[in-house]
């Protein structure tokens, strides 16, 4: 097993398992470690009889345990709920927790999340505690947070948008088949009459070309914060270089 010998270190056993021969009495058995880099075993319970118990000796390994603020990350799942987002980042309490562990496995932690959290959007600002992800190795202060989110109804918007080609070669030009793309956005609801097809791009990067490219995969970019993309057709253009 494995035991918190410290607050500042953890112990770890060579040898996991202990074989014991005892008649069988009632009560909790306890066992006791001593010495150090070999602990000696000593088993006591009240009424029991230890005949013989095997290896009577088993070593340690310290681990020095070091601490580490990172800021916690709060992962909602509204799929139950129809198109709802919270619009900017929910806000987390506290917004960031201690983490304890050896300094190898703290090293390649930047972050926490909290456990997804399925909910159902009332169109009001909701509040939970939430606990967070489990890491293996590592001690998590505290071990729970409050998240405080403003969930909004989204809905779908199509728009027909042309597609821009950028990063040619000089004196090249390139044919697009086809030039334009249907493109489906989430738009929260309130800005639905606002959103345009100004605010939405679909462009192709030509530097990516080698001899062997037959297709051209378009990005999306949204000039306003707050939409996000669904889907788009066709998800692939094929083209033609003109020099």
């Amino acid at each position: 097993d494995r035991f918190k010998l410290t607050e500042r270190y953890d112990v770890k056993f060579k040898e996991d398992t202990l074989f014991i021969d005892y008649k069988k009495l009632p009560d909790k058995s306890a066992i006791t470690f001593l010495g150090n880099p070999g602990v000696n075993l000593s088993i006591e319970k009240k009424g029991m009889l230890i005949l013989e118990f095997f290896p009577d000796m088993v070593y340690l390994k310290y681990d020095v345990r070091s601490t580490k603020k990172v800021p916690v990350i709060a992962v909602l799942d509204f799929s139950q709920s129809g198109k709802f987002k919270v619009s900017g980042t929910p806000e987390v309490l506290p917004d960031s927790v201690t983490l304890e562990g050896s300094p190898e496995l703290l090293a390649n932690i930047n972050s926490i999340n909290t456990r997804p959290q399925q909910l159902k959007a009332s169109g009001s600002e909701i509040r939970f505690m939430v606990a967070l992800d489990s890491i293996t190795g590592i001690t998590t202060f505290p071990s729970r947070v409050e998240v405080v989110a403003d969930p909004e109804p989204y809905t779908v918007k199509t728009f027909h948008i042309p597609i821009i080609a950028y990063n040619l070669p000089e004196k090249t030009s390139i044919r697009l088949d086809p030039n334009s793309l249907d493109v489906n956005i989430l738009v929260p609801e309130r800005e639905f009459a606002s959103v345009t097809v100004a605010d939405v791009t679909a462009r192709v990067n030509c530097s990516a070309l080698r001899p062997t490219t037959r297709f051209l995969v378009p990005e999306i970019i949204f000039s306003k914060p707050n939409l996000e993309l669904e889907n788009f057709t066709p998800e692939s253009i094929q083209f033609m270089i003109i020099k």
